[in-house]
């Protein structure tokens, strides 16, 4: 592909708008916005040309690459930017000088800047809260303890507890309820496990599952306990303590998927009573 400014100023604008993506993210983008972004038809760019574009500012310090979940991703170095709406009236300019301008002066800034800090994790800003929560529905347990019976989570000390992975999984599938991508509670957020104010009754019921009958422990509503979460105030749609009091509450009412086990056949369900943010 020919090079031209106007391209590599598009390249830029994109990456910055997806604040950390990969080259095939960043392609579809282009392809997705070019014609609104420039007035003209779209162009194809192959992803070899695409990579090669993007190496050239990561070897500047412009383009920063990491590695999520075995897949490398690119974002903007922490350099100041162009406004988008100053960017977009160059990308209609019809000739390729003001674009040239923009790019010369973009590497004009890195040279004064000299050696630059790492960009910043899109994730970010983390805060810790604690949760306080009551159980409106049934919690059954899912821990093996002999054929066909499943028993509450304990600790060491025999105490029922919450495990950390109950809540991620929880929290996981609930995402989508606050248009929050499934990697922010699995791998963006940090849990305890969940402590309970006093130790809850622990009943048994069986239960139909696909072949037979399974024995569950299980424990009712009212149950209360407490966990802490270490959560990014940047990088999601979810930025206020508010926000993500508001994303528990509507757990309250109808969840896509309730705490514990077979949340089907017990409910599952939990109320927020508090959050309070903690130093």
């Amino acid at each position: 592909m020919k090079y031209e400014s106007k391209v590599e100023l598009l390249v830029l604008m994109s990456i910055q708008e997806l604040g950390e993506a990969s080259i095939e993210e960043i392609q579809e983008y282009i392809k997705n916005h070019w014609q609104q972004l420039t007035d003209t038809q779209p162009q194809e760019i192959s992803k070899g040309d695409l990579l090669r574009l993007v190496r050239r500012w990561n070897k500047r310090k412009a383009v920063a690459q990491n590695l999520v979940e075995g897949e490398i991703v690119y974002s903007l170095a922490d350099v100041s930017w162009y406004p988008k709406n100053q960017i977009i009236r160059c990308l209609k300019t019809p000739d390729e000088s003001e674009a040239k301008s923009f790019i010369q002066a973009y590497e004009n800034k890195l040279k004064d800047r000299g050696s630059l800090r790492l960009p910043q994790s899109v994730y970010r800003d983390y805060k810790s809260f604690e949760l306080t929560f009551e159980t409106i529905d049934s919690i059954a347990g899912g821990m093996s303890n002999g054929e066909r019976k499943l028993s509450f989570p304990r600790k060491e000390n025999g105490d029922l507890h919450i495990p950390i992975n109950w809540l991620k999984g929880w929290t996981r599938d609930n995402s989508g309820l606050a248009d929050l991508p499934q990697v922010v509670f699995v791998h963006k957020t940090g849990f305890s496990i969940g402590e309970f104010l006093t130790q809850p009754k622990v009943m048994t019921k069986q239960v139909k599952v696909k072949e037979g009958m399974s024995e569950y422990e299980y424990i009712g509503s009212g149950e209360k306990f407490k966990t802490i979460i270490t959560y990014p105030m940047h990088g999601t749609k979810v930025t206020t303590k508010e926000q993500l009091e508001a994303f528990f509450k509507k757990l309250e009412v109808a969840p896509i998927r309730g705490l514990g086990a077979n949340p089907a056949a017990f409910g599952g369900r939990v109320k927020l009573l508090e959050i309070k943010e903690i130093q």
